[in-house]
């Protein structure tokens, strides 16, 4: 019931909150306070009575408006927080030393295909040569989809910043820059070229 009733205040109040109470994991957390703010600004302890309040008063509506955007405001400054250790972690690695940082997420990579082709192909072609009657269990899907996850993250970022180089050199160059040098360049993020 609070998500419903969070979203519709949301949508009245401040849409761009409703993309977190969908696509986010804390959306719970979201509703419940975007709807704990509505009690509190208005007085009412019913959610009902408190979005009724919003509709008939301007300025508990603008005062509400306010508290939401101070509280989204929170919420993304935490994301940023959030991608700023993830951005010095990165840049730590890509200016490290050490060539086992360096190297981990091409090394992932061919971990996780070679992984992949021996768990469903290979093991499938020893059980048809080793006449047994043992049963494979294959590795669970949940460990390939965060293992799939990281992998994502390494090569979006990295054709991300290829994509990002290339740009800039045909900018300071005075060249053109189309769709078809973004996949190439995205491409060679891919294969760590």
């Amino acid at each position: 019931m609070i998500p419903l009733l969070a979203m519709s205040l949301a949508a009245k109040f401040l849409p761009s909150l409703i993309g977190k109470l969908t696509g986010s994991n804390k959306a719970e957390e979201i509703a419940e306070n975007v709807v704990n703010i509505a009690k509190v600004v208005t007085g009412k302890e019913d959610v009902s009575d408190a979005a009724k309040a919003l509709e008939e008063n301007p300025q508990l509506a603008l005062e509400y408006q306010q508290e939401l955007h101070t509280y989204e405001l929170g919420i993304e400054q935490e994301q940023t927080k959030r991608l700023e250790a993830v951005n010095v972690t990165m840049r730590a690695e890509a200016v490290s030393g050490s060539i086992l940082q360096r190297i981990w997420r091409p090394i992932n990579g061919l971990l996780f295909g070679i992984t992949l082709f021996l768990d469903y192909v290979g093991s499938q072609i020893i059980l048809a040569l080793v006449e047994s009657e043992w049963v494979w269990s294959h590795i669970p899907a949940g460990v390939y989809m965060l293992w799939s996850g990281v992998l994502g993250v390494a090569v979006i970022s990295r054709g991300t910043e290829k994509i990002a180089k290339t740009k800039a050199i045909t900018k300071a160059n005075g060249t053109t820059f189309g769709n078809f040098d973004a996949v190439k360049e995205f491409g060679k993020g891919i294969l760590g070229k």
